[in-house]
């Protein structure tokens, strides 16, 4: 994994790639924020105009889509999928292989298993656990603190 620690943000519309040896390709103009702090995996590809605070954790070849947030100390597992303009919040743990669709808001402390399917529009809010291998449908909301342990289609657009 690269340690990147970068106290400016940097400026461009392309994307931000870490090779499999670790090393950072950066084309000049690139745009997006990226904190203090955090860990990038081989592989990943960032999207531009991205926000990744400080301590968060992307491990290797995740895609993180155009515009989305990743706040402080969040952690995303390998090979996971974040559609443009989502938001993972601080201390969030996405497992590895999860795919969350556009438009996806996961609140705070929320720690989403390896192999979860989330679906555009998705709003899970904070303290809430959603099993591995489990699909929330589009715009369905998980209400706090929840525990989701199979397909959670009576959610959806509540």
């Amino acid at each position: 994994m690269a340690m990147i620690n970068w106290r400016h943000e940097q400026t461009a519309e392309l994307m931000l790639h870490v090779d499999e040896s670790g090393s950072i390709e950066t084309p000049h103009n690139w745009s997006g924020s990226i904190g203090p702090r955090i860990t990038i995996g081989a592989g990943a590809i960032i999207g531009a105009l991205v926000s990744i605070r400080p301590g968060a954790v992307i491990q290797g070849d995740c895609v993180i889509g155009d515009g989305s947030m990743i706040f402080e100390n969040a952690r995303i597992g390998s090979r996971a999928y974040v559609g443009t303009s989502s938001m993972i919040g601080p201390g969030s743990v996405i497992g590895a292989l999860a795919q969350i669709a556009k438009n996806a808001l996961i609140k705070s402390g929320v720690v989403i298993g390896d192999r979860v399917n989330i679906g555009p529009g998705v709003k899970i809010k904070r303290g809430s656990r959603i099993a591995s291998g489990v699909t929330v449908p589009g715009g369905a909301v998980v209400p706090k603190n929840s525990i989701i342990t199979d397909d959670a289609e009576r959610l959806r657009n509540r």
